[in-house]
């Protein structure tokens, strides 16, 4: 679309040519009828469409019913997040309570295992002890 004949003594009259449309047969009267068309019609759009949100019926009752919603899902989360704490809690004092039972269990096993082993060298050497008895009666016996 371009300008023709401006001059500053024309003021605010303007002519527009559409050259950008191709030539179809249409004269230009149709082709500047049709794009006031559609400048009215995209116009209208956005008039409705910025209009359109304010039409919106919010009385003070929905807002009023809205804002108690929000007061209430807050609160709802509220206790869910400290529902959600508690819980991290128990399982801390539970993980806490499993790392000292596993440390007993641990002591308590190791404990055992030393025994064990004074207790199998302290027969081991009673056996030896016997073994040794054994062979000197043994060679008492046969000496006659």
């Amino acid at each position: 679309m371009a300008i023709k004949n401006v001059s500053p003594e024309s003021g605010l009259k303007f002519a527009f040519s559409v050259q950008a449309w191709p030539d179809l047969g249409i004269s230009d009267m149709k082709k500047h009828t049709m794009l006031l068309l559609l400048t009215c019609i995209s116009l209208q759009m956005i008039v409705i469409a910025g209009c359109q949100e304010s039409n919106s019926p919010k009385n003070d009752r929905q807002v009023r019913l809205i804002v108690n919603e929000n007061i209430e899902l807050k609160e709802q989360l509220q206790a869910k997040d400290r529902e959600i704490q508690h819980q991290k809690d128990l399982l801390a004092d539970c993980q806490k309570k499993n790392e000292t039972i596993v440390s007993q269990s641990n002591d308590a096993a190791t404990g055992f295992i030393v025994m064990l082993q004074e207790s199998t060298k302290a027969l081991q050497m009673e056996n030896n002890a016997l073994k040794q008895r054994i062979k000197e009666l043994e060679a008492k016996t046969n000496k006659p």
